[in-house]
């Protein structure tokens, strides 16, 4: 595989102060990254230092053994990176409950009434992933999103900007649509990457502020991004972001894109490139299929996902691939009526998006290659 920049990159370069008026995507993707790691359980303090907290985290027993080189490499940079150096984390929140996964810091930007929100996205934990299939169908919020909104409400800042990755990226985005005008008055700016958009009901129920959302949201979605667009594509600046996959990656291509340091990074930059074609492909009909179903029919059809053990095979708690299929099967054969009615209809609303998709793309390549042909004929003596 061919040697890229990436936010490691970035932390081994980037020399000058982080303050407000420097702060940029990659930053907020390097936080945004950083939150993933179990700050909850190794700070006790109430703030810390970036490296400071940093070297907490490269004391957990199995620091190694747990996260790969990439994420060791990541947080051994945090501990030297001039960058960050005098900046202090603090707020910082976690919920593990029987349905919730949630977490969240902010970091002091340099003067007292700014500051940077962080969310965590979904980690490797079947709560969580399941967590995020409720996103199809709850309409008032999921225990995460909640979490978000109350830990936004009481943010003391005046200047406040959100940054999350995957679930981290639809809570801050969530947290802002559902809060009231004196609080979206106070964030300048939100950076989303990779985070999914919301179910249309949700979108109705806090329309104020998603109408207001698209101002202030930017979403940095890699090129073969699937995960980030799913439900209701999240309105806002659309960015995306060419990806060299990490060798662990190169059997699950999905994950692989989804990975924060896969992505490319230049200067202070993310690189830009264009949306996939199967990325292209798969939104629009993603999309069709939530326009197609009905409320009730996407809770049963995750009721039917969580049945067949789909969270805890995402989440690395059933492995193998006769682990997978004997859950997959036991949880078909033990379906409802109202779920395999579900199953069903999205079944077929998803194959009709499809073959609506490819046939729109069919199309546009026979007029390409007959006007081709036809400029080809002009031109002939």
């Amino acid at each position: 595989m061919k040697d890229f920049s990436n936010i490691n990159t970035y932390l081994m370069q980037a020399k000058q102060e982080l303050l407000v008026c420097n702060y940029n995507e990659v930053d907020a993707l390097v936080l945004a990254q950083l939150s993933y790691y179990p700050f909850e359980i190794v700070i006790k303090r109430d703030k810390i230092s970036v490296p400071e907290l940093a070297k907490e985290l490269m004391q957990i027993p199995d620091f190694e053994s747990a996260y790969s080189q990439d994420k060791q490499t990541f947080i051994k940079e945090l501990v030297r990176c001039k960058r960050y150096s005098h900046r202090e984390i603090y707020r910082m929140q976690s919920i593990r409950t029987q349905d919730t996964r949630w977490a969240a810091f902010t970091v002091e930007a340099g003067r007292k009434d700014e500051a940077i929100i962080v969310m965590r996205g979904t980690g490797k934990t079947t709560v969580g992933w399941a967590e995020d299939f409720r996103l199809g169908y709850q309409v008032m919020g999921t225990g995460a999103q909640l979490a978000s909104f109350r830990y936004l409400k009481e943010t003391d800042a005046h200047k406040i900007y959100l940054t999350g990755h995957s679930k981290g990226g639809n809570n801050i985005s969530s947290a802002f649509a559902m809060s009231n005008p004196m609080v979206r008055d106070k964030v300048v700016r939100i950076d989303n990457f990779d985070g999914p958009g919301v179910n249309p009901e949700f979108a109705g129920n806090y329309s104020d502020g998603y109408k207001e959302l698209g101002g202030k949201l930017r979403n940095f979605y890699p090129e073969g991004s699937v995960i980030g667009l799913l439900l209701t594509d999240n309105p806002g600046k659309t960015s995306f972001i060419k990806t060299s996959l990490r060798e662990s990656y190169q059997n699950s291509p999905l994950l692989g894109q989804h990975d924060p340091f896969a992505w490319e990074v230049k200067g202070n930059s993310l690189v830009r490139t264009k949306q996939s074609l199967t990325s292209e492909i798969l939104n629009d009909t993603l999309d069709e299929l939530i326009q197609m179903t009905t409320l009730t029919q996407r809770y049963y059809l995750v009721e039917l996902i969580e049945r067949m053990g789909i969270p805890a095979i995402l989440s690395g708690e059933i492995q193998g691939v006769a682990a997978d299929l004997t859950a997959v099967i036991c949880g078909l054969t033990g379906a409802g009526k109202e779920e395999r009615e579900a199953l069903f209809y999205a079944v077929l609303a998803f194959l009709k998006g499809l073959v609506r998709r490819v046939k729109e793309w069919i199309a546009t390549r026979v007029e390409l290659l007959q006007a081709d042909r036809k400029q080809n004929f002009n031109y002939l003596p």
